[in-house]
């Protein structure tokens, strides 16, 4: 029989954390789905017109994202993993405590206009072997996500 060692380390948070979204941000946006530029630049300014904290808030982000482009929103777990893809900064599905919110239509794609400030808080976190993301850059994802982002739905959102 084998035993399993659960390691812990401790994680030392830098970023800011009431870092406030701007209407005029710019980033690469990844997925490969074609979509009208207005309509990401609309979602933007009312990021920053509500006043929507740039590393948190994905929830009221994703539902202003689907006030723009449809679909639905869904509450589930997200991955982004490092250059090398052994290590990940994740937010899993523990609610009310842990969660990240998107946005997927009729087609299965991916509208996460908040993943720009979950890949900056990724890109500052580390424990005591060093930085756990390296070699990504913030980015929105419109479309399929690549393999270093990893998605899991656990909820839909049910609108009324």
């Amino acid at each position: 029989m084998t035993s399993l060692e659960m390691i812990t380390t401790d994680m030392n948070f830098v970023f800011e954390d009431d870092k406030l979204c701007e209407a005029d941000y710019t980033c690469p946006i990844i997925g490969g789905l074609e979509v009208d530029q207005e309509k990401i630049v609309e979602v933007l300014v009312e990021f920053a017109t509500r006043g929507l904290k740039f590393n948190w808030d994905c929830i009221e982000k994703a539902m202003i994202t689907k006030e723009v482009f449809g679909g639905s929103v869904v509450f589930g777990s997200l991955m982004v993993w490092s250059e090398t893809m052994r290590s990940n900064f994740a937010y899993y599905f523990n609610p009310p405590l842990e969660l990240h919110s998107w946005v997927v239509d009729k087609q299965g794609n991916i509208f996460d206009l908040s993943l720009p400030g979950v890949i900056h808080k990724a890109l500052q976190v580390k424990d005591s072997q060093g930085y756990l993301v390296e070699g990504r850059e913030p980015a929105i994802l419109i479309g399929r996500p690549p393999d270093w982002l990893t998605y899991k739905i656990h909820e839909w959102m049910i609108s009324q």
